[in-house]
């Protein structure tokens, strides 16, 4: 749903995150990732992708904040924009 580094918001989605195997080139699902493997994270922000009108909707991500433990709004919706 985002990625930090250093504490740094670096996306949040709806910003397009990937996971790319180093081994294979192969996108990978969170799910397949384990501690160890090398991976390379690839990012777009979301005002380069063609995105439906439920992602222009702050309401639709509250319960999202509340089941991972961060913002997302003001990073979404302008103030926390990095």
């Amino acid at each position: 749903m985002l990625l930090e580094q250093k504490g740094t918001r670096l996306f949040t989605f709806p910003d397009l995150i990937v996971l790319v195997d180093r081994e294979d080139n192969r996108p990978l699902t969170s799910a397949e990732v384990k501690e160890g493997m090398e991976v390379t994270v690839i990012g777009v922000q979301k005002e380069r992708l063609i995105l439906g009108a439920g992602m222009r909707n702050p309401q639709l991500f509250r319960q999202v904040e509340e089941a991972i433990g961060k913002t997302m709004i003001p990073y979404v919706f302008g103030e926390g924009r990095c």
